[in-house]
């Protein structure tokens, strides 16, 4: 696998948080596997993995529903403030 793959896995990823079928977990996990492989992630990686930050968010009942129930964020290993840290420290700049 080539980092062009691993961008289009994180875009999947991305689709299938959007149907309430993957989470900020499963991008987390893209992107271990990611380096584990010794390919160094660029800025489509975590643009797409802070998609998927967005996607998991939408999902009723992750970050509060719509019936005006309190916010439910679910403890995960990745949250879109720790995407754009994790883009510093890779010595990148976020793009809008």
């Amino acid at each position: 696998p080539d980092l062009f793959l691993y961008n289009a896995w994180l875009s999947a990823t991305a689709t299938a948080a959007s149907q309430g079928k993957a989470d900020l977990s499963d991008g987390s996990k893209v992107l271990q596997a990611l380096r584990a492989g010794g390919i160094k992630p660029d800025i489509v990686t975590f643009n797409s993995l802070m998609h998927v930050c967005a996607m998991s968010a939408d999902q009723p009942g992750i970050m509060g529903d719509e019936d005006g129930q309190e916010n439910r964020v679910p403890v995960t290993p990745m949250t879109g403030y720790s995407v754009l840290q994790l883009i510093g420290d890779e010595g990148l700049e976020p793009t809008a």
